[in-house]
């Protein structure tokens, strides 16, 4: 935000301010709103949406990155494993896929957590034919199409430098255990 206006569309109502961010709250992802947001911008960043407007965003002058950091294919798989068979679940287990699949195939950039994720979406990106010659010369590595930006805390142990919740907080003392 310190370079570029941002809007940050969330469906929580109370999410506070953040500095320099126009925050749209309360509101869903809807067709309608996200057509109207991007119409002013230059880049929407999100982990997908309805298909239609995956579509509309395909077609419009705007780039558009996914997030891809929860691969729904193994992060689902658990939770419908342990469900009874039924249609509904097997249905449901793979429309969650077909939309990653759907952003893979309209997205113009990806976003995910590890170089082991990045090798995943870039098998399913040559699957969907998005890998082609010209992009492998003007991109070897191809990082313009899939991306890796990692979350989390760093390999190295975070080192204490000054207390700040343990006989700082009131009613939080020294010997007590935190968990955040």
């Amino acid at each position: 935000s310190r370079h570029f206006r941002v809007t940050l569309m969330t469906p929580n109502r109370d999410v506070g301010t953040i500095d320099g961010v126009n925050l749209v709250a309360g509101q869903r992802a809807s067709y309608g709103a996200v057509k109207t947001l991007a119409a002013n911008h230059d880049a929407v960043v999100a982990q997908h949406f309805g298909v239609r407007t995956m579509r509309y965003l395909a077609r419009a002058p705007i780039r558009v990155v996914y997030d891809l950091y929860v691969p729904f294919v193994s992060e689902n798989l658990a939770y419908h494993a342990a469900q009874r068979r039924s249609p509904f679940h097997r249905l449901s287990y793979r429309a969650s896929d077909l939309v990653q699949s759907i952003a893979l195939a309209t997205g113009d950039a990806f976003i995910c957590a590890s170089e082991r994720q990045r090798d995943l979406w870039l098998g399913r990106a040559s699957l969907l034919e998005r890998i082609d010659v010209a992009q492998g010369r003007a991109d070897p590595a191809l990082r313009r199409l899939v991306e890796v930006v990692p979350m989390g805390i760093e390999e190295r142990r975070p080192e204490s430098t000054r207390r700040v919740i343990k006989g700082v907080v009131p009613g939080i003392r020294e010997t007590d255990r935190v968990l955040l």
